[in-house]
């Protein structure tokens, strides 16, 4: 492995650690605000800091930068407002492990977008998700309970798919800082306007909440989103994916540690087949080979 690509992956890691803890941070602090002030307050604090730390990055702005910076934000934006609305509906660690779908949607559309055909493995690895996707959603009377909140997370994961595959590109075409700082703005700028509109517009009530909001609008948006873009030039947008579904770890972690919510075996065992497709997919096609030689009989 090149040194960049290790560096890429590693960097990746730590924004995905960050990513996993926003899955609590919200579900505490939706008592206090509704779903679009969070993103609209979130994304402001973040677009004001990336914009005074690196403001002599964003000169230069040509219309076509702004437009597909506008694109790509709009992507970001539906799927942090259908995750938001999830934790409404579904529990912090449902809503972490059905998000960690995003893994495998990244090469699904890398190949209907671009082109790219799928082999055997891929789609099995995709059948194999949607039954841990069930398990994962299965009560104990073994109904499944697959409802409004696990729509919204799936929503979350596929709208996110299509945004690695934007920043894919465009990381590669212009300064990917400059293009993280102006998303933040126009994120900041758009969910506002829609807080005013289906929402009341509230600033954080206490102290607690205010430090919340900071973890969300620091480590986990402005930080992470930079990371996300720098490392991208340097690593493709499956494997992003991957490395990104790890996110559904730290998330069920913290759900576990910080909110007590416990998985049952069935949930558990359906965790476990995602995270199997997840690695039987990223497998190169070299390593089955290997072990269809070794088991032929001399």
């Amino acid at each position: 492995m090149k040194k960049q690509q290790l560096k890429a992956d590693l960097a990746l890691l730590l924004a995905t650690a960050f990513w996993g803890t926003t899955y609590v941070l919200t579900k505490f602090i939706l008592d206090y605000l509704e779903p679009l002030n969070i993103i609209s307050l979130r994304f402001l604090i973040a677009a004001v800091i990336l914009v005074i730390v690196f403001h002599k990055r964003l000169k230069n702005i040509t219309t076509t930068f702004l437009t597909k910076t506008l694109f790509l934000s709009v992507f970001l934006l539906l799927s942090f407002m259908s995750m938001n609305y999830a934790l409404l509906y579904t529990s912090a660690s449902n809503a972490a492990f059905i998000g960690g779908t995003t893994v495998l949607f990244v090469p699904i559309f890398e190949w209907i977008f671009l082109g790219r055909k799928l082999g055997k493995k891929i789609w099995f690895c995709v059948g194999l998700s949607l039954v841990g996707v069930a398990l994962l959603t299965l009560n104990a009377d073994f109904r499944l309970s697959f409802g409004f909140g696990e729509v919204l997370s799936l929503s979350c994961a596929l709208t996110y798919a299509i945004y690695i595959l934007m920043v894919d590109h465009i990381a590669k075409e212009y300064d990917p800082v400059a293009v993280s700082s102006v998303q933040m703005i126009f994120i900041a700028l758009i969910s506002t306007a829609l807080t005013f509109f289906f929402e009341t517009y509230r600033l954080p009530p206490n102290h607690s909440t205010w430090f919340i909001l900071l973890l969300l609008a620091l480590p986990c948006t402005a930080i992470a989103y930079v990371i996300q873009f720098l490392a991208q030039k340097h690593t493709t947008p499956t494997h992003t994916g991957l490395i990104i579904s790890m996110e559904t770890v730290f998330g069920g972690f913290f759900a576990f540690v910080l909110l007590g919510e416990v998985l049952s075996l069935y949930n558990y065992l359906g965790a476990f087949l995602m995270f199997v497709s997840i690695f039987i997919m990223e497998m190169p096609a070299e390593f089955f080979k290997k072990s269809q030689t070794k088991e032929e009989p001399l």
